[in-house]
């Protein structure tokens, strides 16, 4: 009776994903009109525009402490050193710092 009914299961499960996976139909028409050809419609960032998927906010400078364990500071607190890794951390601390106003302190 288990094994009858975890079947039964499986196959609702596995007959939910195939119809999650359809289609839709259509008849085959696009509206590509002369205006939209060549327009591109999204917004254009500047190089100095972080790409972190927040907006910018003022939060007056505010300190942010955070607790980190010893064996993982350097995930958190580093300089740039030269070091790919350490130069990718220290630019995303600093870019989340200077887009919400706030800056980071670590406590150990």
């Amino acid at each position: 009776m288990f094994k009858r009914t975890i079947s039964l299961l499986l196959l609702t499960s596995m007959l939910a994903a195939l119809a999650s996976c359809g289609s839709s139909e259509s008849d085959g028409k696009t509206d590509n009109t002369s205006s939209d050809i060549g327009n591109d419609t999204t917004a254009e960032e500047t190089d100095d525009t972080p790409k972190l998927g927040i907006e910018k906010e003022d939060n007056g400078g505010r300190t942010f402490t955070m607790l980190v364990p010893t064996h993982a500071s350097y995930e958190y607190d580093v300089e740039q050193t030269g070091d790919i890794v350490d130069d990718a951390v220290y630019n995303r601390n600093s870019a989340v710092e200077e887009l919400l106003g706030i800056s980071f302190r670590q406590a150990v």
